[in-house]
Parts: structure tokens; C-alpha cells; sequence
């Protein structure tokens, strides 16, 4: 199997700046010391490019656009569907006084943190309500998609996947918010914890332009077997993960929750929510949170933060393990960042996903770190 990797940039406007690959000249984004690159799933990914010598200016503009492919056997993989925004660029000596210069770049997602909530609190821009994926949706669409009140704020090469109502419902009021992808982050995992498994990444159309998209079960491929057409087994007994950690932990539970609604003294709005079988397994089985519902209109909508609470207050387990390459586990063909993987190790078999992959390439070597994570 042979790999290589082909970088190429282009300007904030899609216009591509470097020349062919392996021209040899100065502009030449293939002749790079040694390339890195790592993605977490609903987070902001990493690009780093080192270079021997110097860059062409143009080569090295805030928000240029770097586009990074995975060649396997001549078969070109545009990784994790994303491009690279251009924000860093390091120029140095080394020891023996060799010039270097090390650019880094940000994946898609990173647009998101470019914008806050900009709307008032309590206004239908600003206080949501419905299933997650929609409102992370929503929340982009107002606020850098089209739909923003403000034309200024709107990037004109961003679109938004249509609503496809999987996450579960969520209510929440974000006026003011300085943060869009800390919103987005936030709503993926409240839907997670409350049983449905949320992704969200901004996926490059080409020629400068975005699309955001939203994924319930898993970013990429179901590979989880039985069942799936794309099974693939991971496991200790067949020498493609290491490194692999089971953890039970009932330090920070929580059984017995009140929502705090609205209303002053014996006429608040307070609801409980209740774990009763947790609470009977030990004469200290009832723990107890107070969370703020005060945005909170009706009574439902106050039992339903309570409710929250006492799920996210479960007992924690977290499965974690390294995959390993080999002729038979093979990144970008066998199995994938995003992915949906089962894996038997210490005696369990976990379903698991593979929500974070590190590489670095140097010298014609690739070097993966990945793991798979369940909670």
C-alpha cells in the first residue's frame, strides 16, 4: 500500500496559488519537511505545515485555504472532509541556522467561533427550543448563514444542512452568547447525555465554500457488528488496539434533582426528578443537585431540566483504547476517523467511536494516533 500526500492552497477566495504538485519550485506546497494534522469530533481541528527556507508571500495570508489529501494507492481522500484556514505563520532558525518557516491552519469549524449570539435575550433568535441538531442549525443560520438579521455578519459561501429533527429536545437561551461553537458544542453533548449522540462539522464544498452539517450516532461510517454492512472488529485478540482503559466511577453522581423554576418563595415553580432504583441499591444511594430553571416557562419544562440533571448523573463509564495499523485495520479504508466501531477488550465488548485521529507525516513516514472512546 503506498501513501503519499498532496497540500494544496488557495486564496480566502478559493483561487488556488500553488502550482502543480512537485514542480520543485518555491511555491510549491508539496515540498513541506513535515506535515501534522489532528481532529476531535465537534471541536476545531489542527493543521501543521514545516517548511525548509521561505514561502512566497502570498502563500502565507491570514485565511488562505489549505486543502490536504490522503493519496492510497493513487486514490485521492480529501481528509476528514474539511479544509484549512491559515492562521499562524512561524518563521525561525534552527541550531545550524537554516531558516524554516511552520505554518498552522484550523479546520472548518473554526468559522463557528468567528461569531457570537448576537440578539437579545428571550427574543426567538436568542432562546430556542426543539430537537439539538435543529437548533445548532438555527444558531449558525442567524448568526453567519443566511438567515442573520445583520447582513454583514452573513458568509456568502456558507450553507446550512436542511433540519433533520434527530437530536433529542433541548431548550435553551443563549442571548449574548461570545461563543457560536461553544453553543453548538454545548447542544450536541446536552443531546448526548440525554440519549442521542450528536456531531456537527462544517464540511468544505471546494472553491471556498462551506456547508454545515449535523450527524446523529456518529460523524462517520456504522461499523459496529453485527448489523452493519461495513462490520469491522477491533479488539485485543486481534492485535489492532493497545493502551486500552475501562473506567467505572460513582464519584459524581446524582440521583434525587430539583429544577428551580420561576416565583418567589413557597410559589416557585421546583420540580423533582428521581433515580428510585439508584437511590434504593445503598442507604447513601440519594444524591442531590439543585439546577437554575429560571428560564424556564411551564412546569414541564422545569421537570425537564431536573430530568436532565439525574441523567447526566449517572455512573460514568468510560472505555478508551489506541488502535493500532495493520494489514487487516487500515486507516481511511478499514476504518475512519468519526466512525462507529465494537471493540473486545479486558473482558467487555464496547461499541465505541473514534472521535479523535492525530498524523504526522515526515520523511515518507505516517504516523497514526488514534482511539476509540465510549462514556
Amino acid at each position: 500500500m503506498t501513501i503519499r500526500y498532496e497540500v494544496q492552497i488557495s486564496n480566502a477566495f478559493g483561487v488556488q496559488l500553488t502550482p502543480q504538485q512537485n514542480s520543485g519550485g518555491i511555491g510549491d506546497a508539496n515540498l513541506y519537511s513535515s506535515l501534522s494534522w489532528s481532529r476531535v469530533v465537534n471541536d476545531v481541528g489542527v493543521l501543521v505545515i514545516t517548511y525548509a527556507g521561505e514561502l512566497l508571500p502570498q502563500l502565507l495570508r491570514p485565511d488562505n485555504i489549505i486543502t490536504v489529501y490522503r493519496i492510497v494507492n493513487g486514490v485521492p481522500q480529501l481528509i476528514t472532509e474539511t479544509a484549512w484556514l491559515l492562521r499562524r505563520v512561524r518563521r525561525a532558525l534552527d541550531s545550524q541556522g537554516r531558516l524554516f518557516t511552520e505554518i498552522t491552519a484550523y479546520s472548518g469549524n473554526y468559522l463557528l467561533s468567528s461569531r457570537g449570539i448576537a440578539y437579545a435575550v428571550r427574543s426567538a433568535f436568542s432562546t430556542k427550543s426543539g430537537n439539538a441538531d435543529n437548533l445548532i442549525k438555527a444558531y449558525v443560520r442567524e448568526n453567519l448563514g443566511s438567515s442573520a438579521t445583520d447582513t454583514a455578519r452573513i458568509i456568502s459561501q456558507f450553507t446550512v444542512q436542511a433540519d433533520s429533527s434527530q437530536g433529542q429536545s433541548i431548550d435553551l437561551v443563549a442571548g449574548w452568547r461570545d461563543n457560536l461553537l461553544i453553543v453548538a458544542q454545548e447542544l450536541a453533548e446536552a443531546s448526548t447525555v440525554a440519549g442521542t449522540y450528536i456531531a456537527f462539522d462544517c464540511v468544505y464544498q471546494g472553491a471556498a465554500a462551506w456547508d454545515l452539517r449535523t450527524y446523529s450516532g456518529q460523524r462517520g461510517m456504522d461499523r459496529r457488528v453485527p448489523g452493519s454492512n461495513f462490520g469491522f472488529l477491533l479488539g485485543t485478540a486481534y492485535g489492532n488496539v493497545n493502551n486500552v482503559e475501562y473506567v467505572t466511577d460513582w464519584s459524581e453522581t446524582t440521583t434525587a434533582a430539583y429544577g428551580l423554576g420561576t416565583g418567589l418563595g413557597a410559589r416557585r415553580n421546583v420540580q423533582i426528578a428521581l433515580d428510585a432504583p439508584r437511590i434504593a441499591e445503598s442507604p447513601y444511594g440519594r444524591r442531590e443537585a439543585f439546577m437554575d430553571a429560571s428560564n424556564a416557562n411551564t412546569v414541564n419544562q422545569v421537570l425537564r431540566v431536573a430530568r436532565a440533571a439525574v441523567r447526566a448523573g449517572r455512573p460514568r463509564q468510560s472505555f478508551r483504547a489506541q488502535i493500532t495499523e495493520t494489514p487487516a485495520s487500515r486507516f481511511g479504508i478499514d476504518w475512519n476517523w468519526g466512525d462507529y466501531v465494537t471493540v473486545t477488550a479486558l473482558g467487555v465488548t464496547v461499541d465505541a467511536r473514534i472521535d479523535a485521529v492525530a498524523v504526522k507525516v515526515e520523511q515518507g513516514s505516517e504516523t497514526i494516533d488514534a482511539y476509540v472512546r465510549a462514556e
